[in-house]
Parts: structure tokens; C-alpha cells; sequence
């Protein structure tokens, strides 16, 4: 496939195409994004019932339960997996969230109200995927991103989901992603209410979804942008992210990764002022993604580009 961005009409005519422009786009593999993923896959071979990663806004929380369901797919080719997002709603709604998760499950619903069937329908259909695969391979992993939105019964109700599956010899891991406040206090409301099955089932580990932790990771991010082979648009051209927005200055040497320095100093100048640990500054993926659609500006290209504060 020949494509030249320095044929400026070609190129502007994709710009809006572009992963780094569309909110689905790149998936770039992060050290915070390769330490979920390790965490995750170790608890599905290891049988756990479950694990959470919380995380503030505009920290890829759905984008590492995307990368999740993708890896763990990958690494156990035998189970199912399963992404669900989790709906918010005034009142628990168990029809509502069998409906829901069968979608996810691109599974028809069986017709009517009776949520018992429903129920029964999604149990059915894992025991029959899993029916062929070894004994040791009989797993469901179950991803619920934004689960903090879930009604605390609905929580009960996904137990009762995995209590059927695993009285039928399946094991299921189910990982958590949701926002910190809101899954803290869930837990803490179960385990009030005596809710401990809850809590050992669901929510027993929760770990923090980090951003960025220093310039070398930072870096390491640029680099993806820099490289042909994973940041490849349009597919088959052989042109990374940043020739593709600034050829002339790509083709002069430029690349991204050597401006790491000093776009890591614009990101956290705010957040270290006034605070002695550095060590606890993280930057979220999101406000990257913002930074170098500002920087990977057409206008700007140049063979001699100099990159300014602004």
C-alpha cells in the first residue's frame, strides 16, 4: 500500500480516520497497562475468584478492560471471557442485567419476563461452550468495567451466577474495573450488612489502576507513536503515528521519544508543586493522548521543529 503523508490532499482526507483522533483507537501497551494484565492473567491461571482495579477518570480504565478481555482470550483460548459494561440505575433490576449481560455474551435472551430463565439461559449456554474443552480449562472470566455503577444487589445477583457455574465444575474469575470511592464504600456497605460472601467473591483484592510514574515510562509511550510497526496508519503503509502528522520534520530525525523530558515536566509541573513525593506523581493516558493530539499538528511540521511550551 503506497501512501505519502507529505501528499498533504491523501493525508487530510484520512486525518479524521486516524487512531490518535477517534476515541477507539490506538491501544497502547503501557507498563501500568502490562502490570494489569500480568495481575490479571496470574489470577485466572491460578483459579481466584476475583480481583478490582480502581482508578480515577482519564486513566484508561476501559481501555485496560478492553486490553484485558483481548489478552486473557489470547492466553486461554479454552474459556470464555466476557466484557461487560455495567449500567447505572435507580433500582436493582435483575431482569435488566441478565438481558444486559447476554447481550455482552452475544447471546439472544430467551422471550419474556421470568428472570429465572433468563438466568438459567446464560448458565446453559457456558456449559455448553465449555462442553469440549479439558477439565482444567473449564473457565469463565467475567470483566464488569464501570462496576461501581452496579446497584448493590446486582453484586448479589452476580453471585448467584457464579454460584451456578462453579456448582457445575466451572471456575470463574471475575475482574473489576470502576472508579475508587464508589467501590470502597460497596465493599464496606457488604461487609456491614454481614455480606462477607460478597466481598471474598468480588471485591476481596482491589489494587489501583496507576497512570505514568516517571519520565522513562513516558518515553517508553512516545516510542509506540515513533515506530512503524505499532503505530502503523494506514494499515499496510508502513507510517507510524508521527510521520503521518509531521513528515518533514519525522524524516529530518524528529521522534517523539526525545521530547519526553520535557513533556513530562509540562504534565506534572502542577502536580509536584509543593509536594516533597515524587514518587507518588502519576499521569493518566488520557491527558497524553490530549498533549500529542496538540503536538502532532500538521501546521507545525517542519524539518527543524522546535517544540514550545504552550
Amino acid at each position: 500500500f503506497r501512501f505519502d503523508p507529505l501528499d498533504t490532499e491523501s493525508r487530510d482526507a484520512l486525518i479524521t480516520q486516524h487512531p490518535i483522533n477517534r476515541r477507539q483507537g490506538y491501544i497502547v501497551r503501557t507498563p501500568p497497562l502490562t502490570r494489569v494484565i500480568n495481575g490479571v492473567a496470574k489470577a485466572v491461571a491460578e483459579g481466584r475468584t476475583g480481583l478490582a482495579y480502581v482508578a480515577h477518570p482519564r486513566f484508561g480504565k476501559s481501555t485496560a478492560a478492553l486490553f484485558a478481555q483481548s489478552e486473557v482470550r489470547r492466553l486461554f483460548p479454552s474459556s470464555i471471557v466476557v466484557l461487560h459494561i455495567c449500567m447505572e440505575r435507580a433500582r436493582p433490576n435483575e431482569l435488566r442485567l441478565w438481558t444486559e449481560l447476554s447481550t455482552s455474551m452475544q447471546l439472544a435472551p430467551p422471550p419474556g419476563k421470568d428472570t429465572s430463565r433468563h438466568l438459567t439461559r446464560i448458565v446453559t449456554h457456558c456449559l455448553a461452550t465449555l462442553a469440549s474443552a479439558p477439565k482444567t480449562d473449564q473457565r469463565v472470566v467475567l470483566i464488569l468495567d464501570e462496576a461501581s455503577k452496579m446497584c448493590l444487589e446486582e453484586f448479589a445477583y452476580m453471585c448467584g451466577l457464579i454460584n451456578q457455574l462453579e456448582s457445575k465444575g466451572v471456575t470463574v474469575t471475575t475482574v473489576l474495573f470502576a472508579q475508587p470511592r464508589e467501590l470502597i464504600h460497596a465493599r464496606n456497605t457488604f461487609v456491614q450488612s454481614e455480606r462477607q460472601d460478597i466481598v471474598a467473591r468480588l471485591i476481596l483484592r482491589i489494587r489501583r489502576f496507576e497512570g505514568l510514574r516517571s519520565e522513562d515510562e513516558l518515553t517508553q509511550v512516545l516510542g509506540f507513536y515513533d515506530d512503524p510497526l505499532g503505530s502503523e496508519f494506514p494499515q499496510g503503509s508502513g507510517c507510524a503515528c508521527t510521520r503521518f502528522f509531521l513528515p518533514r520534520a519525522y524524516d529530518a530525525g524528529f521522534r517523539l521519544s526525545e521530547i519526553a523530558p520535557q513533556l513530562w515536566n509540562a504534565l506534572t509541573e502542577g502536580t509536584r508543586a509543593g509536594r516533597e513525593d515524587e514518587q507518588n506523581i502519576q499521569v493518566g493516558m488520557q491527558w497524553i493522548v490530549r498533549c500529542l493530539q496538540k503536538l502532532l499538528d500538521p501546521q507545525k511540521d517542519a524539518k527543524y521543529m522546535k517544540i514550545l511550551k504552550e
